[in-house]
């Protein structure tokens, strides 16, 4: 009897460890599927192979192109410039860009990033392009634009300093209207850079255009958050850490602590196109930034500064200095002639 019992509760362990094994390869053979998956995922990940970069004035947005440029270098990507680019950065603008304003290139162009109003044309030549733009705080912006722009007919006969600032906002609707070259910067810029008008609108028609815009453009920059907007970036749009890589151009001296809060407010609500844009940008921005991670951030942050750092060293140190350094410290006018000549070449 005793004998029979151990029969049977051999058998009954084999059974159990058969059972055992087959649901551990089940479930070995699951997990395996699944890292498959993650790595064709990984795999199917491409960078943009047609990029169209809206500049903005005094957001940064030179320090941007210059990332762009050396991507599409990197990438043999055909870069579009301004048909008299050995003299002129500028793609037609402050006119609606069209597509005549560019360089005829041998290959169809794949990356834009030049300073141009916006117009439909931009759909036309990069019709199925990844869309950045970058944005920045109104009053800091409105005030690098005051101090930057102060030979404009809306500024030029005010005070270069804060006084100056102020009493543009005594009376601005007084100093906006003289007609001249570059009135647009002193209202509104953004929106005028992004094809809009840029005078007073009713409430709807601002945010008509702000849904418009969002729903445009793949990622919006905050120039205020520069490092952070690399880093989504490269998240979204699967870059390698040499594609975020650069060194600042034409960064300004004055802070925000010198304007008041209620000169701030002055120029929000005069500003307020950009302002409404901004907010809703920088709303999208932030939700972005937390599915990212907070602690996550972080450590990409400390990553990217110390690899620019080193890259920085590295350039300072070079006697004589190599393509990748020359680039890094190109001008927007440099950058465009040498493309303009490589274009011309090919």
């Amino acid at each position: 009897m005793i004998t029979k019992i151990k029969l049977i509760f051999a058998q009954f362990l084999i059974v159990s460890l058969i059972f055992v094994k087959i649901y551990t390869d089940s479930i070995y053979e699951r997990l395996q599927g699944e890292d498959e998956g993650w790595s064709e995922k990984e795999e199917k990940c491409e960078k943009p192979k047609s990029l169209f970069f809206m500049k903005t004035h005094k957001t940064a947005s030179s320090t941007v192109q210059n990332l762009f440029f050396r991507y599409g270098l990197r990438h043999n990507l055909t870069i579009g410039v301004p048909k008299n680019g050995k003299q002129h950065h500028l793609l037609g603008y402050p006119a609606f860009f069209n597509e005549k304003m560019l360089q005829k290139t041998s290959t169809p162009v794949q990356l834009i990033a030049s300073h141009l109003r916006f117009s439909e044309d931009v759909k036309k030549v990069l019709p199925n392009s990844t869309r950045i733009t970058i944005l920045r705080d109104p009053v800091e912006q409105f005030v690098s634009n005051f101090f930057f722009f102060h030979k404009i007919a809306p500024f030029k006969d005010l005070e270069e300093n804060l006084s100056g600032l102020e009493e543009f906002f005594e009376t601005p609707q007084k100093y906006y209207a003289r007609q001249s070259w570059g009135q647009w910067m002193a209202k509104n810029s953004n929106f005028f850079d992004l094809g809009f008008r840029n005078d007073d609108m009713k409430r709807v028609e601002i945010e008509k255009k702000v849904n418009a815009t969002m729903e445009f453009y793949d990622f919006i920059m905050i120039s205020d958050y520069f490092d952070e907007s690399l880093i989504l970036m490269k998240e979204k749009f699967c870059l390698d850490w040499e594609d975020v890589l650069v060194f600042a151009k034409n960064v300004g001296s004055r802070k925000r602590n010198d304007i008041s809060t209620a000169l701030a407010e002055k120029i929000r609500s005069w500003n307020q196109a950009d302002s409404t844009l901004y907010s809703q940008a920088l709303q999208k921005f932030e939700s972005d930034l937390h599915s990212f991670g907070i602690s996550e951030m972080e450590k990409q942050l400390q990553i990217l500064r110390q690899k620019r750092g080193e890259e920085q060293k590295s350039c300072d140190e070079e006697k004589l200095q190599s393509e990748k350094c020359m680039f890094l410290e190109f001008s927007e006018h440099n950058f465009t002639t040498f493309i303009w000549n490589k274009n011309a070449q090919s």
